[in-house]
């Protein structure tokens, strides 16, 4: 045999190698001519790390299984938490919104939050689809209903504030006979952008055309409780020569002049009216009273008859700057407009402009609206 540490031929009943002196140990009969160093036995010895080692990975693989298992407990108890968490969103889809997007809210819809929750959440595909599915249905009742309503709002109609008021200027101008009122206009003397119904005759046979050769007026005005007809102006110049006038209205303030001259000498006179509740009142009277003894006799040049006399304004004597004064306080500083010069329209034409007034819902509608705008624009030029 030959030693396995220097490869000498030794004898096989050598206990020592004859060259380099190792030791040599006989393990079995059988295997006689193989005998073993130290140095085999350290080779040995270091052929048993690889077992060590996979005991050791087996042990590693192990811990992990064991983490692995924890985590899988964990993620259950999440799920369960989660699906906990869609049912809370269910009830109030305001608290799944994250606080840093707390005003994204109004802007998702239940089926919006469902997928969302879905998404962030594995396993909850059953529950957000039967939330999903019950919140589509609940949006489409909501939408069923803003539907119904808007259609409720949009057939309800809006009644014209003022359909009563014209109802009564209809039945007025329905009842009134030919001898009486044949002319008729809508104008809102007061401004309130509610026109009153005026009225006047031109009829030969109007019993104050026949005695007074005056051209009557009627105003009718209106208040919360209804109509209010004034029916008792007229002017012109009388048949007896008494009186001699002209009524204005002053447009947007509700106030009426009646300015004139009484014969025999012409002394100028002016009354003015004031809309009130839609009855018109007297405001202010004022005349000049024409002292006869104090006129000269003979022809005078340059007469003016107001230097014979006294100004009187509401009962009292005042001089005749106070009088233009108190004048022009009454009315305002403001320029009328000749009731006799009011474009109007027959009877018929009236009944036809009231009558869609009153089915109209809107507030100046028909004839009124188109004279009213007319009027307006004359004015501000």
């Amino acid at each position: 045999m030959f030693c396995k540490n220097c490869g000498a031929k030794i004898s096989d009943n050598a206990s020592f190698c004859p060259k380099c002196g190792t030791k040599l140990v006989k393990i079995s009969n059988d295997n006689a001519s193989n005998c073993i160093t130290n140095r085999d036995r350290k080779v040995e010895k270091n052929k048993t790390i690889p077992t060590k080692l996979l005991i050791a990975g087996a042990i590693a693989i192990l811990v992990i299984a064991c983490i692995v298992s924890v985590i899988a407990v964990k993620r259950t108890g999440t799920d369960e938490e989660n699906s906990d968490y869609i049912n809370v969103a269910d009830k109030d889809k305001a608290e799944i919104l994250s606080s840093d997007n707390e005003n994204a809210e109004d802007s998702y819809s239940d089926d919006d939050i469902a997928v969302d929750i879905y998404s962030e959440n594995s396993g909850g595909n059953d529950i957000a689809n039967s939330n999903s599915e019950e919140d589509a249905d609940n949006s489409e009742s909501a939408k069923d209903k803003v539907m119904t309503t808007e259609t409720d709002s949009y057939d309800a109609p809006i009644e014209n504030p003022n359909k009563k008021i014209y109802e009564s200027y209809l039945e007025i101008v329905q009842n009134a006979k030919d001898v009486e009122w044949d002319n008729f206009a809508l104008i809102d003397f007061d401004g309130d952008d509610i026109p009153e119904l005026f009225a006047t005759c031109l009829n030969e046979n109007n019993e104050s055309m026949q005695l007074y050769m005056l051209q009557p007026y009627m105003i009718v005005g209106h208040n919360d409780d209804g109509v209010v007809i004034n029916d008792d102006f007229a002017d012109g110049a009388a048949s007896a020569g008494g009186y001699r006038g002209t009524i204005y209205y002053l447009p947007g303030i509700g106030k009426f002049h009646d300015s004139a001259e009484y014969a025999p000498y012409g002394g100028p006179a002016d009354r003015v009216y004031a809309m009130n509740y839609g009855k018109i009142e007297k405001t202010g009277d004022g005349y000049f009273e024409v002292d006869e003894n104090s006129i000269p006799q003979g022809e005078i040049e340059d007469f003016d008859i107001t230097d014979y006399g006294s100004w009187h304004w509401n009962g009292q004597v005042v001089g005749k700057e106070e009088y233009s004064d108190n004048l022009r306080s009454a009315i305002e500083n403001t320029k009328g407009k000749a009731l006799c010069e009011i474009s109007c329209v027959d009877k018929d034409e009236m009944i036809s402009n009231l009558e869609n007034m009153t089915t109209s819902n809107e507030t100046n509608t028909g004839f009124y609206g188109v004279f009213v705008g007319a009027y307006k624009e004359k004015m501000r030029q």
